[in-house]
């Protein structure tokens, strides 16, 4: 079972590495990444992730944050063996509506080409406590702040859901996530039929703060549910 992971707004994957550490060797990983310098809406991210889904072999997708719309939107078009969708501390709609609001006041586009200060990494992201920072501060300088700025742009713009998704699929949940609010979790519960929700202790980026809980969670969901479901 191969696990695709389709990462935050950086876009990168390279802050999956604390997450795919902490897997057993059992579960084959491949990170679809985004462009690092050119703009593309959701629209053109769902393409792009579509056409580089195993052709042969059974997969989950994991989508982290900004990419939960696009792997809800690549599940809904039922591709040949995906199996499960995992969502991590994620939305479907715009979690932040003030966001519509303030995004075109303010300079968010020059605040995103500077380097993110350590404590706003550890009180907004990682968590107070975390060694990840320098990692993140790293990643997100190697993405343009005009991409950054137009993901933010995509976000606000996220239309209503109104389809219904019948896939297995679990939420992991962050308990002190400031970007994205415990509501957020209502929208998959009423659109993905028998979601199932994980709550984990730590910040917004749950898969590099928490990554071990996260790994044992995801572990169990494929190992159990997905690789040897229950008899009937």
């Amino acid at each position: 079972m191969k696990l695709i992971l389709l990462s935050g707004l950086d876009g990168t994957g390279n802050l999956f590495a604390p997450f795919t550490e902490a897997l057993p060797k059992s579960i084959e990983t491949q990170v679809v990444p985004y462009s690092y310098n050119k703009k593309l809406g959701y629209q053109e991210l769902i393409e792009l992730v579509t056409k580089q889904l195993p052709k042969e072999e059974e997969f989950v997708l994991l989508a982290e944050s900004f990419s939960g719309y696009v792997a809800y939107s690549v599940a809904l078009e039922k591709p040949k063996n995906l199996k499960a969708v995992i969502f991590v501390a994620t939305f479907l709609e715009n979690p932040r509506p003030l966001l519509s609001k303030f995004l075109p006041v303010i300079p968010m586009q020059f605040i995103l080409s500077l380097p993110m200060p350590s404590f706003v990494a550890k009180r907004f992201l990682l968590g107070m406590k975390s060694d990840m920072v320098e990692l993140l501060q790293e990643t997100l300088k190697s993405v343009s702040s005009t991409v950054l700025y137009h993901r933010l742009e995509e976000i606000v713009q996220l239309p209503l859901v109104s389809e219904k998704l019948e896939l297995k699929a679990i939420y992991i949940q962050a308990s002190d996530d400031m970007l994205v609010p415990k509501r957020c979790y209502k929208v998959f519960e009423k659109y993905i039929s028998g979601i199932e929700l994980y709550k984990v202790e730590g910040s917004h980026l749950l898969l590099q703060g928490s990554a071990l809980e996260c790994a044992r969670i995801v572990e169990k969901f494929i190992e159990e549910r997905i690789s040897y479901p229950p008899s009937p």
